[in-house]
């Protein structure tokens, strides 16, 4: 079994653990197999009449015996624009492997093929008609859309920050032209915390040397703090690896010059997810699926991203502020888990996520992931949320929000101001964080005895900085051991839960009114 061959000797002992569990499993009662040269009108009984596609073989199991095993082939699988989505009929034991040494590779996408040669630059264009994406993949390494200034040579020097506009010093930017919705984007690096926001159409003028963001950030942007890097443009396209979209027209400068593009495996990451394990309730949950053995490359990005959220009545940390609790909108992972147990992931190679390698989300208990090699990560390599719990305060904030988001009777003055009573009506909409409360502590403790162990996690954050390598938050009781952590932006480990302050409330638990000493 071909687990991490980057990890060291430590995961011989692992695959010989995986070996002796593998030994005593129940005899298999059913059988499904796939191959890239199968067609999805075949019965899948057998290595000889194989179906095409993952989401085929998901749909022959339902029904079926357990426990099952889907044996992939080697071989490249593509998933489109849509997930390989599995809920709780697809549980029970079932056994998704493939080919040893990482020979059954899916891609979480759509190929890109039509390539011809751009100007003399080593650039390339292929028509594409498809949906806007904002992660592109080449064989097994992400790319990344081009950017100004280039990768390693820090920020634009900058003239002005203001709430929505930022300027630069004249001749240090390349003329540039945004022209179509979600072409270009702005990231802004504010102290440790990172956001991305698109570039309002029209606003960009050569002549001031300035450009209007489409929102307003919400982290702060002081002179001689943080910085600002410029996405998406054509015009900034200059290194191997990047990528922009523009006129029906993908562009892309490989990073291997040698092999013919055509032969090159250059996918559109566009789904989010690439694996969805989704339950309907704690009370209906996906259980005792393994995938192991498998590659998995790409998933999509959003084109906006915020970490940390000011979100309460007051700036800059009001009542309901969440600096610990991650949008909804980069509530992502190349594998989503929500209202799951006893999921193992071993011996696989998860690359090139477009925003989290691994997401569970909510209800997460005796999951495993195991002896993988995750690299590439857009933001975390394995990020595990609990529930987002409310406070008294955060019920009285709850409130506004509703009426916010769906009503006239309320003041200004009473959500703190115009631009506040907007960004509440936002959350409310996109459900930023959906607080819940609980009759006591332990019904909300949801997320906790997963395993995330001998795994090798290396070059995280390339999308966005300011996470860790491992990330929780309202998640307790997780084994964590044994994992080589490399590059990542901030922390290797992070550990957090939800703020309460003095003499707030939370599942029926009060805080203290003050703090207390304590001596040694």
């Amino acid at each position: 079994m071909s687990y991490c061959r980057h990890c060291g000797a430590h995961l011989v002992v692992l695959a010989a653990v995986a070996a002796s569990s593998s030994a005593a499993r129940p005899a298999i009662q059913h059988e499904v197999f796939v191959s890239p040269s199968g067609s999805d009108g075949s019965s899948g009984t057998s290595s000889d009449t194989p179906v095409a596609t993952l989401r085929r073989a998901r749909d022959l199991l339902r029904g079926a015996p357990r426990p099952a095993t889907v044996h992939i082939a080697a071989g490249h699988y593509f998933l489109g624009n849509e997930s390989l989505s599995l809920g709780p009929p697809d549980g029970g034991g079932v056994l998704w492997e493939g080919e040893p040494n990482g020979s059954s590779v899916v891609h979480a996408g759509t190929r890109i093929v039509g390539w011809r040669r751009h100007g003399d630059s080593g650039t390339y264009r292929a028509p594409w008609t498809g949906s806007r994406f904002f992660a592109l993949t080449e064989g097994r390494h992400a790319a990344a859309l081009a950017r100004h200034p280039d990768p390693g040579s820090g920020y634009i020097a900058l003239t002005q920050k203001t709430s929505d506009t930022v300027g630069w010093v004249p001749g240090t930017v390349p003329n540039f032209t945004c022209t179509e919705a979600h072409q270009c984007q702005a990231y802004l690096q504010c102290n440790y915390f990172a956001e991305i926001h698109n570039v309002a159409l029209g606003s960009v003028n050569q002549s001031t040397s300035t450009l209007k963001y489409e929102r307003q950030p919400h982290c702060s942007m002081h002179m001689g703090m943080g910085g600002v890097m410029l996405l998406g443009a054509l015009e900034f396209l200059s290194a191997p690896g990047e990528f922009a979209i523009s006129g029906g027209y993908v562009y892309y400068r490989p990073f291997d010059s040698f092999t013919p593009i055509e032969n090159l495996i250059i996918v559109a990451s566009i789904p989010e997810r690439a694996v969805e394990l989704v339950g309907s309730s704690s009370a209906a949950l996906v259980e005792d699926i393994t995938f192991s053995d498998l590659t998995f490359v790409g998933s999509g990005a959003n084109y906006s991203w915020q970490i940390a959220w000011d979100n309460g009545p007051t700036s800059p940390h009001g009542e309901g502020y969440q600096s610990n609790y991650i949008m909804t909108a980069m509530q992502q992972g190349q594998f989503y888990f929500e209202n799951d147990s006893r999921i193992p992931v071993p011996g696989c190679e998860l690359l090139a996520a477009g925003q989290s390698t691994v997401w569970m989300q909510g209800y997460a208990q005796n999951n495993n992931i195991t002896g993988n090699l995750i690299r590439e990560s857009g933001l975390c390599a394995v990020y595990i949320s609990g529930y987002c719990r409310a406070s008294s305060s955060e019920d009285r904030r709850r409130r506004r929000l509703a009426v916010a988001a769906n009503g006239t009777d309320v003041t200004d003055a009473d959500v703190g101001g115009g631009r506040e009573r907007a960004r509440l009506r936002e959350a409310y909409h996109s459900r930023e964080c959906v607080y819940t409360s609980f009759s006591s502590p332990e019904e909300a403790y949801v997320s906790k005895n997963n395993t995330i162990a001998h795994n090798y996690m290396v070059n995280g954050n390339l999308a966005i900085g300011g996470y860790a390598g491992i990330y929780l938050y309202e998640s307790g009781e997780n084994t964590i051991r044994n994992n080589i952590i490399k590059r990542f932006a901030r922390d290797a480990i992070g550990l957090f839960g939800s703020e309460l302050a003095f003499g707030e409330t939370q599942d029926g638990v009060r805080a203290p009114t003050q703090s207390t000493k304590s001596s040694l």
